[in-house]
């Protein structure tokens, strides 16, 4: 019996099949339960709400290891930097957190079967599920006519967004987040192409200004990928990354100030927010592509704009680096 189960367990986990969470817990050769301890690396790759992506990831580890005896998820923070070092070092975690691109992910990521979000499929395969996410935004003061500051963070890209946006302006200046946030508050008139982030500034200080999200392109993701070199944790950290899907945890995305991958509405009644909700992102980029490729479709995006064309140049010029969210 115990040699059949032992053959069942791993079928399970070959097959990326989450079943019960009595299932997966193994047992220890004397009889009692083993305990599990699952690594996750987390890193921001894009500015957020309010609060910390990685403190959200350790209250629900907390909860995870509450509700399931003898597992427990050790979340460790990182630069993308550090990130990419620590990988390219040859370790691993056994999930990693991430947004942006070219951090060396790939090359440790192994296929995962859930039907969520298709950001992070390379080909027809799916090697990373998207678990929140933040929106671009078209904000205005004024008359908003004079300039469209961008807000350019590393491995954001609002002059993509732009274009896929109706915003148009004879002047584009691109800047770091905070330089482009002050910028747009000194000003009389702008437009300023920014983030849930810089809706939650202003609001924090009773601005006046407009906003409507951009919601044909969105590259501000934070992905997760199964990165274990350890098969006898494939099981439970497939059940942790289904557990940040499931509506007990999208639920509680608004305190960080981002959106749900699930489709939970967490901001009626939000004049802002709640458009996101009402909208379904259609391009971003491919997270497992390179920061050249990235750069590249920026360039593009950017070119695009002082050209004064619109975005079906560069849904057919870099068809390639982008993927339709569906």
């Amino acid at each position: 019996m115990k040699k059949f189960l032992t053959v069942f367990l791993a079928v399970l986990t070959l097959a990326v099949v989450i079943s019960a969470p009595f299932l997966l817990r193994k047992k220890s050769e004397g009889g009692g339960e083993k305990t599990v301890v699952l690594t996750l690396w987390h890193t921001d790759a894009f500015e957020g709400g309010k609060g910390s992506r990685c403190a959200f990831l350790r209250n629900v580890a907390s909860m995870y290891s509450k509700e399931h005896k003898g597992v427990y998820v050790l979340v460790s923070n990182y630069s993308p930097s550090g990130l990419k070092t620590a990988l390219e070092g040859g370790k691993s975690a056994d999930i990693i957190s991430f947004g942006g691109c070219d951090l060396g992910v790939e090359n440790y990521a192994k296929e995962i079967d859930f039907k969520v979000l298709d950001g992070g499929t390379v080909g027809k395969k799916r090697y990373a599920v998207s678990y929140l996410k933040g929106s671009y935004f078209e904000i205005v003061k004024g008359s908003g006519d004079k300039e469209i500051i961008l807000s350019k963070g590393e491995y954001t890209s609002p002059q993509t967004a732009c274009l896929f946006s109706n915003a148009k302006s004879d002047k584009y200046v691109m800047l770091p987040p905070a330089d482009a946030y002050n910028r747009f508050l000194i000003a009389s008139n702008a437009t300023l192409i920014g983030t849930q982030r810089d809706i939650v500034r202003l609001k924090n200080i009773n601005a006046e200004f407009s906003a409507t999200p951009i919601t044909t392109y969105n590259d501000l993701y934070q992905y997760l990928s199964l990165t274990t070199s350890d098969e006898s944790k494939v099981g439970y950290a497939l059940d942790f990354i289904r557990y940040l899907l499931s509506s007990k945890v999208q639920d509680r995305l608004s305190n960080l100030s981002m959106f749900s991958v699930n489709g939970a509405r967490l901001y009626d009644g939000d004049e802002h927010f709640s458009l996101v909700e009402n909208a379904k992102n259609e391009y971003t980029f491919i997270p497992f592509s390179t920061k050249d490729n990235y750069d590249l479709l920026g360039n593009t995006a950017f070119s695009e704009l002082e050209k004064g064309t619109n975005y079906d140049v560069i849904v057919n010029s870099c068809k390639n680096l982008i993927n339709v969210v569906k």
